[in-house]
């Protein structure tokens, strides 16, 4: 996966708790006034219910059908309110929108069977007579502590519905504006976090390029002030051991640099790791590049060859001589040594010491001892012969 900006991480993630909990309150705001208007609605039909069974009941004391079904009609008419009475069986005794007498029984229905426990009952549900959402409230019309018989009023739940409507309407252009006032806070906030670990991860690619001067500036955080300290004394602590290496590495440079003896090391696989300056002067190498070439390539020389084949396969110290042809006859002691770092053998170190002068010297002197050695013989001799005649006896004759 591509990997990404850490604000494009943190954003979306605070937009979406954001956009979740606002989804949350607006869906319980909207729940919640919807069951306060049904219920601000259902306790206004409820007080309307007490109103008209003051004059319901008097058609009760016997049961008036037709005054109590004009009673409905008149009342429902003035009202814009439906209105129906039955008994306690389901049995319609009047109705303000229909007949009465056409109308199934309403036994079944739940706001009636509440009802005629004697408790008030209510339900929102479609009317196949009206065709349309209505909310029942049935309160039951009680004679001598005794149920005879219920009173209906319903309402079409249009005008409900229409401000429900305009609530939610309401509530989503709220809720957008609430969520793009979010979502500039939140890119804010994500960007105030982002910001200090962008400016580190930039120094630390400046660290990685060498940079090792530049400073972090700590951010307010605690946590990446604490990181941003730390990151700049490990580049101090890099800067001074590099420094260090640096002038190590000088010191090294300018020590095999001002040796007369010639230095090369090679590795396992024969190939140059160094060669100061009197080696490549020694086989006239220096306009050619060595390092990590092999010594073959370099130095074309059998004897050397076998000095080096043994020298990787005992992987002991030792010493020999080689003799060298380029404008005249060089002679080479090699001290052979093995080049190890801490823990095992990385390859050789080869140390070439030009003893030409001396063995010239050598030479010169065994020739003068030969000729020594030759110019006294003869006299000698003679010396000898007289020395050994006096001996036997002349020194007396």
């Amino acid at each position: 996966m591509t990997p990404k900006k850490i604000i494009w991480q943190i954003y979306p993630s605070y937009l979406l708790i954001t956009l979740i909990a606002l989804g949350f309150v607006s869906g319980y705001a909207i729940r919640t006034f919807k069951t306060l208007f049904i219920e601000e609605t259902i306790t206004e039909l409820t007080v309307r219910g007490k109103l008209l069974e003051k004059q319901v009941i008097h058609y009760f004391t016997p049961v008036d059908v037709l005054n109590i079904d004009r009673l409905c009609k008149d009342v429902g008419q003035f009202a814009s309110t439906r209105i129906t009475v039955l008994l306690p069986n389901g049995k319609v005794l009047g109705d303000s929108d229909n007949d009465f007498s056409q109308m199934d029984n309403h036994l079944d229905r739940p706001e009636i069977k509440q009802a005629s426990t004697g408790k008030i009952g209510s339900s929102v549900r479609y009317s196949r007579t009206l065709n349309q959402r209505m909310m029942y409230v049935a309160q039951p019309i009680f004679i001598k502590n005794h149920v005879e018989g219920i009173l209906r009023i319903a309402i079409p739940l249009t005008g409900i519905d229409a401000e429900l409507s305009a609530f939610k309407k309401k509530v989503a252009t709220t809720g957008l504006i609430i969520a793009l006032i979010a979502s500039a806070i939140c890119f804010y906030i994500s960007r105030k976090i982002s910001q200090p670990i962008e400016e580190m991860k930039q120094g630390a690619v400046l660290f990685s390029e060498g940079y090792l001067d530049f400073r972090l500036t700590p951010p307010p955080t605690s946590e990446l002030a604490s990181l941003a300290n730390a990151m700049n004394l490990m580049a101090e602590q890099l800067h001074s051991r590099i420094q260090l290496i640096r002038n190590q590495r000088n010191e090294y440079e300018s020590v095999l640099s001002s040796m007369v003896e010639g230095v090369i090391a090679i590795d396992l696989d024969e190939k140059i790791l160094k060669i100061n300056q009197s080696a490549a002067n020694i086989f006239n190498i220096n306009h050619i590049p060595t390092i990590g070439k092999h010594l073959q390539e370099i130095i074309r020389n059998h004897d050397l060859q076998k000095i080096v084949d043994q020298g990787l396969e005992s992987g002991e110290p030792f010493m020999s001589e080689i003799e060298l042809y380029q404008d005249q006859k060089k002679v080479f002691r090699i001290h052979v040594s093995p080049l190890c770092d801490i823990k095992e053998r990385i390859g050789m170190l080869l140390v070439w010491d030009d003893i030409t002068q001396l063995r010239a010297l050598e030479n010169m002197r065994r020739e003068f001892v030969a000729n020594v050695s030759h110019e006294l013989k003869t006299p000698l001799t003679a010396i000898k012969g007289f020395v050994e005649t006096l001996l036997i006896g002349a020194i007396d004759n």
